[in-house]
């Protein structure tokens, strides 16, 4: 896997400094190039990385006690970093010394199930940070999940979004006055574009006060009240809506249900799924199942859960569904989460004076190591993005509109 100053991983090691006494240790094996030093402030910190690799280094990083430098002396890109740091022999030793708290950590999921309760919670503890932080880091869809590059990146973020949100309209085959559903609606890009492009009558949930009110307000804007309408409640509380719905789609919220209730979710979408209706569900995945990542359940998204792919297919099967088309589109997800970890960067002083309540320097720190490790992780097929269209029963009409 090469880096983006086109260096192989692989054949690179790393240097680390330690503050306190400024000396100089380096990693990999002898006569490998250094390409970035990992700076120590305190002892507390090396040892925490030692003892934890992803979690340690992930708050060192938030805390400012571990900084990392290119060999020219400037700041390194951190994606870089991840993608050499993860890769040697140190971590590897230090990942054995980890086990046991990962093994704590997967207890802790296993048991703090995404109830009601805690899930509304859990959500508004990532997606009701500033919203000026999506929209300065996102695109103007203001999509919040994989984009779909069919040009292999030449295209702009945006068209990629749209690209996503319209072959999915396609695959679900909406049609005129369909009543429509969409589960963990974000701040309603594909809820929009089916309402605005298909016709159909939208309905959109979120567990998110800030989406919500979003929404809200793009509702009005767009002048959309008598055909799209966004309810603050949780996929298991669907009081007011219909009964039952033509299609339903699932993009980007399954990472929050949890391995405790994803056969009841599928079953719950079959339940509310017309006969011969269509569910998109889009997710993300491993392919094999592994502990959760301890940074990111405690510092950006409490209570999520990525799904193993078996699973997924296991819960729609069992739920009733027939599978009629899937495709993993991972590699994607390496592209989008570029241009947002770009956007970010490019635009943080934007971002810095609405983030109150907290050291806006620390949060930046944090956002960027989440950004990064997740860049990686799908670069590295260690995770995945699959697309799943499901039918109740056959459907009335050909399965058209695949990407």
């Amino acid at each position: 896997m090469k880096n983006s100053l086109g260096i192989d991983a692989t054949q690179v090691g790393f240097n680390l400094r330690y503050d306190w006494d400024d000396s100089l240790e380096h990693v990999g094996r002898e006569g490998q190039f250094s390409q970035f030093t990992i700076l120590f402030h305190s002892p507390q910190a090396l040892r925490a990385m030692q003892l934890n690799p992803e979690l340690g280094f992930g708050e060192g990083y938030m805390a400012g006690e571990i900084e990392v430098y290119g060999i020219d002396g400037q700041p390194a890109d951190l994606r870089d970093v991840i993608r050499v740091y993860f890769g040697t022999s140190f971590t590897t030793r230090a990942k054995l010394r980890a086990w046991p708290s990962l093994g704590w950590w997967a207890l802790k999921s296993w048991f703090n199930a995404n109830t009601p309760s805690r899930a509304r919670r859990q959500i508004p503890a990532h997606y009701d940070h500033p919203q000026e932080l999506y929209s300065h880091m996102l695109d103007e869809t203001g999509c919040y999940s994989c984009a779909y590059f069919a040009r292999w990146g030449r295209e702009s973020l945006a068209e990629a979004q749209r690209a996503k949100i319209d072959g999915a309209c396609r695959k679900l085959d909406l049609q005129p006055d369909d009543d429509f559903l969409d589960v963990g609606c974000g701040r309603g890009a594909l809820l929009f574009h089916a309402v605005e492009h298909y016709g159909v009558k939208g309905y959109g949930i979120t567990l998110s006060p800030g989406q919500f009110e979003w929404v809200q307000r793009e509702i009005v804007r767009r002048g959309l009240k008598d055909r799209c309408m966004i309810y603050l409640t949780d996929w298991r509380e669907l009081r007011g809506l219909p009964s039952v719905f033509d299609k339903i789609a699932s993009v980007g919220q399954f990472e929050h249900v949890g391995h405790w209730y994803g056969r009841k979710f599928c079953r719950a979408m079959y339940d509310r799924l017309a006969d011969g209706g269509r569910f998109l569900l889009h997710t993300i995945v491993e392919h094999e199942p592994s502990p959760p990542s301890p940074f990111t359940m405690k510092y950006i998204f409490p209570g999520g859960e990525i799904p193993y792919d078996a699973n997924v297919y296991r819960w729609l099967q069992r739920a009733g569904f027939y599978l009629r088309h899937d495709e993993y589109f991972g590699t994607y997800y390496h592209m989008t989460l570029s241009r947002w970890y770009d956007n970010f960067q490019c635009n943080w002083d934007k971002i810095r004076p609405h983030i109150t309540g907290r050291d806006p320097e620390q949060f930046k720190r944090m956002w960027e190591f989440y950004l990064a490790g997740a860049q990686v992780s799908f670069e590295e097929d260690k995770l995945d993005l699959l697309q799943c269209l499901v039918t109740k029963g056959k459907p009335d009409r050909p399965i058209v509109g695949i990407f």
